[in-house]
C-alpha cells in the first residue's frame, strides 16, 4: 500500500466526496483511515482515540475492506453494531464496495434453538399469563423465520423468560447428535460469516472466542486475518469477565428445568430418574436460599466482595448443599447418558457447575478477585483477573499482529500508557491521537441542573424528560441526547 491509498476515498476530492452528497472532507478522518490501512499492511497494532465528529467508524470501515484482508470488527454496543449493519455497510456496498458481503454473528442466547423449541412446545410452562399469550405469535415466527435470530422478534419484551427456554445455549447443546443439527440456526450463522469478507461482533463474543480457543474447545468465530475494537475502552472489564470465573443462580434453574423434562418424557419408568426430582427439589430451594443469604450478609443488592467469614456458615452451607447436589445429580444421569443425549449434556454440566462453585469457596487463585452481584431476583458470582495484560498478550497479540483498537477515550491526559499497559499492546504499536473537529468552546455549552433526582429515584425519568424538553425548545430541536 502506498501513502495515497485513502486518499483516493477520503480526499478532497475523493471517492466519497464525488459520489456522496454533502460529504464533508476531515483531515482527521483521512489521518485516521490511513493508520489503519499502514498498520494493516504492516501487520503492527495501532491505538488510535477519535474524537467525536471524527468519522472514525467509515475510516476504519473503508480501510478494513480496501486491505483485501478477512476482519472481525468488534464493538462494545448493539447501538453501535446496528448503525454500522443497517446505515453505514449499505452506503459502502451502494458506493464503493458493490459485492461486499457482511455479515453479524452474535451469542448463542441470540438464536432460536429448533431442538429445544420443540420440547418446550410439546409441554410449556411460563412465567406468567403476558408471556403465554405471547407464545403463540413466537410459534408462528419460528415457523418462519430464516434466521432464528431474536432481533427479528421485535415484539418480544427484553425479559422474556421463555426465550431462555428455546434458545441455543452451550451447556444444552448436543451437538452432532442433534436431530435438527443440519437446520440449525446457528451453525448456519456461523457458515455465513466463514463466507463474509468482513463480520460484526461484540466484544463478549470475540473474548469469549478467545477463552474457547485457548481451552482447545474450537472456535466460535471463523479464522480472520485482522480485527478491529471501537469502543475499546470496554475492553479490559470484557476479558476480565470471560477468562475468570462465573456462577450464575439463574444457570441451576435452567439446569433443573430440563432434567424435569426428561424426566416428565420417560413417564416414571426409570426409577433413578423418577427419584431425582427429590433431589431437584433441594437445588430449587437453593436457587432462593443462596440469593437470600448473599443479601442478608451483605446488606444490599449491587456488588461486593466476597467475604466468606462475614458471609457465614449459612451461606457456606447453602453452597456445600449445591454442590452435593449437583454431584448427585451428575452420578444418576451417568448411567443413561449414552442412550439419551440430552443427559449426557446434563451430566457435563452438572459437574461443572460443581467445579464453578467449589472454586468460590476454595478461593485458591491469587490472581483472581473474587465478587458477588446480587439483584433483586438473583445473583452472580465472579472470580476476575487482576491483570489481563498477560491474558491478551497471550491469546490475542501472539497470534494476531493487525490489531486496530479504537475510541473516543482512550488516553489519560493525552498519553496511551495507562491503556497500553492494561492490555498487553506489543512495543511496536503505533498511537494516533486525533481532536474532535468541533470546536466545543465556540459551539457547546455545559448543563448541570441546581436540583435533580438520582437515577435510582422514581421521579428520575419525569424529570429527565422535563427538563430535556426545555432544552429543545430553546436549542429548536438542534439537539443530539447520547444514553449510557
Amino acid at each position: 500500500m502506498t501513502p495515497r491509498d485513502m486518499e483516493q476515498f477520503f480526499g478532497p476530492e475523493g471517492l466519497l466526496a464525488r459520489k456522496i452528497d454533502g460529504f464533508e472532507f476531515r483531515s482527521a478522518q483521512l489521518e485516521m483511515a490511513q493508520a489503519v490501512s499502514d498498520c494493516l499492511d504492516e501487520e503492527r497494532p495501532l491505538l488510535v482515540e477519535a474524537g467525536t465528529g471524527t468519522g472514525k467508524t467509515w475510516a476504519y470501515l473503508v480501510a478494513a475492506i480496501a486491505s483485501g484482508r478477512k476482519v472481525i470488527v468488534s464493538t462494545g454496543t448493539k447501538t453501535l453494531q446496528d448503525q454500522i449493519l443497517d446505515h453505514d455497510v449499505p452506503l459502502l456496498r451502494k458506493h464503493l464496495f458493490a459485492n461486499l458481503k457482511v455479515v453479524c454473528l452474535k451469542g448463542r442466547k441470540n438464536y432460536l434453538c429448533r431442538r429445544r423449541f420443540k420440547e418446550f412446545a410439546y409441554q410449556p410452562t411460563f412465567w406468567n399469563r403476558d408471556e403465554a399469550r405471547l407464545f403463540r405469535e413466537l410459534q408462528e415466527w419460528a415457523g418462519r423465520t430464516r434466521t432464528g435470530d431474536r432481533s427479528e422478534a421485535g415484539w418480544l419484551p427484553d425479559r422474556f423468560h421463555a426465550w431462555d427456554e428455546v434458545s441455543s445455549s452451550r451447556e444444552q447443546c448436543l451437538g452432532q447428535d442433534c436431530e435438527e443439527q443440519a437446520r440449525c440456526f446457528l451453525m448456519k450463522a456461523r457458515a455465513d460469516a466463514a463466507q463474509a469478507r468482513m463480520v460484526i461482533v461484540n466484544h463478549h463474543l470475540f473474548v469469549a472466542d478467545l477463552a474457547v480457543r485457548g481451552a482447545g474447545y474450537g472456535e466460535v468465530i471463523p479464522e480472520y486475518q485482522a480485527v478491529v475494537f471501537d469502543e475499546a475502552h470496554q475492553l479490559e472489564d470484557v476479558i476480565g469477565l470471560h477468562f475468570g470465573l462465573q456462577f450464575n443462580i439463574r444457570t441451576l434453574g435452567d439446569l433443573r428445568r430440563d432434567l424435569l423434562r426428561e424426566i416428565k418424557r420417560d413417564g416414571g419408568k426409570t426409577r433413578d430418574l423418577r427419584e431425582l426430582e427429590t433431589t431437584l427439589q433441594q437445588l430449587e430451594a437453593m436457587e432462593r436460599l443462596i440469593p437470600a443469604q448473599l443479601r442478608k450478609s451483605a446488606g444490599q443488592q449491587g456488588r461486593f466482595r466476597l467475604d466468606l467469614e462475614r458471609l457465614g456458615t449459612a451461606f457456606v452451607g447453602a453452597c456445600g448443599t449445591t454442590i452435593e447436589a449437583l454431584k448427585h445429580i451428575a452420578s444418576v444421569v451417568s448411567r443413561f447418558k449414552e442412550e439419551r443425549p440430552p443427559l449426557e449434556s446434563s451430566h457435563a454440566w452438572s459437574l461443572e457447575l460443581a467445579q464453578a462453585l467449589q472454586s468460590f469457596l476454595d478461593q485458591k487463585d491469587s490472581s483472581l478477585v473474587y465478587w458477588a452481584e446480587v439483584s433483586a431476583n438473583s445473583a452472580a458470582l465472579h472470580g476476575t483477573p487482576v491483570e489481563v495484560s498477560g491474558i491478551v498478550r497471550e491469546h490475542l497479540f501472539s497470534k494476531t499482529c493487525a490489531v486496530v483498537m479504537t475510541s473516543a477515550t482512550l488516553s489519560v491526559g493525552g498519553s496511551f500508557d495507562y491503556f497500553r499497559s492494561a492490555l498487553g499492546v506489543p512495543d511496536n504499536r503505533r498511537e494516533v491521537l486525533l481532536q474532535s473537529p468541533f470546536s466545543y468552546e465556540d459551539q457547546a455549552l455545559l448543563y448541570i441542573p441546581s436540583r435533580f433526582p438520582l437515577p435510582h429515584e422514581a421521579s428520575f425519568c419525569s424529570s429527565l424528560a422535563e427538563d430535556s424538553l426545555k432544552i429543545l425548545l430553546k436549542t429548536k430541536g438542534r439537539a443530539l441526547y447520547l444514553f449510557t
